[in-house]
């Protein structure tokens, strides 16, 4: 990720149709999930959106309006968005 503000920018990092350069890739990865420390890098910005958008964003007011709502943005647009588990930075 390039850009962490405004919350646009971070949607725009995270490949958010919308919000990102129009693209052919219909799968989108975040990366990483680890066994001992969980979500880091940019699966801790889907895992903790609050964090990383704040409350005044223009996804949603908690965790659950956020996720929801990109997850539509992506689905909508012929994209799944997956969760890379086992790596690392």
């Amino acid at each position: 990720m390039d850009n962490w503000w405004p919350p646009e920018k971070i949607a725009a990092s995270l490949g958010v149709p919308g919000y990102a350069a129009p693209s052919q890739y219909n799968h989108i990865v975040l990366t990483f999930w680890t066994c001992d420390k969980g979500a880091i890098d940019a699966a801790s910005v889907w895992a903790d959106p609050l964090k990383f958008f704040g409350a005044d964003n223009p996804f949603g007011s908690s965790k659950d309006n956020i996720q929801k709502f990109l997850k539509n943005k992506y689905n909508s647009n012929g994209k799944k968005i997956l969760i890379s588990a086992f790596g690392s930075t």
